[in-house]
């Protein structure tokens, strides 16, 4: 039987009842383990932050109702009805995955409007691109061809051809060619690195603040933003990465409502549970700023 997303809740609310209605999507090869990995380890972290003296879900209720069964390749407008149905309720999506090509499909759903706030150590921004690694993190079945301009390092791309790349910023970016970030420039896309973080995480801070004011926000986290020295188990585990710290510091800077959340991008590592340990954490980070809007 699959474990649920904080299944040792007693009263497990169900969807109607909830605040947060979680679902997985099991795109990519190794997604499927990535998904349970994610929900085992949930159980297993403690929810009381001694530093803020609150219980982070105190207050806030999640329901998980599974993984979608299968993908509707080539295009998965199933991920986008699912978050489409959710909204419809009045509920807050959080999408365990899975390859982080999943973004596109739950972000479009939202209004033209809300803010993309992404956490990745690559920029996804690439107009083509396919290797190994990419069919890895994309890939469904056999049966499955990826298209080389909707994919895992394409997705930003797609985002930004059907909404204003102002709305969207990157935050923890430290891999990705010049003609990437050359991109990012020229099309207004708001940009942290991770040694901006380091350098002044105050002034980062005040940055997302004003990006984030007065709109709804939709928060998309690579697991491998951070640093390999937390979350090693990645595709990609590039050096000088994001601090948890830092982290919380930005999800507190937040000052807009959060709409939808994905955590995503999990290659799981036999005997070793630090990045879901890392992600979830972070996911519990997230769900304790969206429950300062009730």
């Amino acid at each position: 039987m699959q474990k649920k997303f904080l299944g040792w809740i007693e009263n497990y609310p169900s969807p109607e009842a909830a605040d947060v209605i979680l679902f997985g999507v099991p795109i990519g090869r190794w997604s499927k383990q990535a998904l349970e990995n994610w929900r085992h380890v949930s159980n297993y972290i403690e929810t009381f932050d001694y530093e803020k003296n609150r219980d982070l879900l105190d207050n806030i209720s999640v329901s998980d109702v599974g993984n979608l069964d299968a993908m509707d390749y080539p295009d998965f407008e199933n991920i986008s009805n699912k978050v489409k149905d959710i909204l419809a309720r009045n509920k807050i999506p959080v999408i365990l995955g899975g390859g982080h090509l999943l973004s596109y499909y739950s972000f479009k759903v939202f209004p033209e409007n809300t803010k993309l706030l992404v956490f990745d150590a690559h920029c996804d921004i690439k107009n083509s691109f396919i290797d190994e690694k990419i069919v890895d993190l994309d890939y469904i079945d056999e049966n499955f061809k990826i298209d080389p301009k909707v994919n895992d390092t394409t997705w930003v791309r797609r985002v930004c051809d059907i909404r204003n790349p102002k709305n969207i910023m990157q935050i923890g970016l430290r891999s990705g060619d010049e003609f990437d970030f050359k991109f990012i420039k020229e099309n207004g896309i708001t940009m942290i690195t991770p040694n901006m973080l380091h350098e002044d995480i105050e002034n980062c801070k005040m940055i997302v603040e004003n990006f984030t004011k007065e709109s709804d926000v939709y928060v998309s986290v690579d697991i491998d933003a951070f640093d390999p020295s937390i979350a090693p188990a990645v595709d990609h585990p590039e050096p000088n990465g994001i601090r948890f710290d830092e982290f919380q510091k930005i999800i507190k800077g937040i000052s807009g409502r959060i709409v939808g959340v994905d955590l995503v991008c999990l290659k799981p590592i036999t005997n070793n549970e630090v990045t879901e340990f890392t992600g979830i954490r972070g996911l519990f980070e997230i769900l304790g700023k969206v429950r300062e809007q009730f």
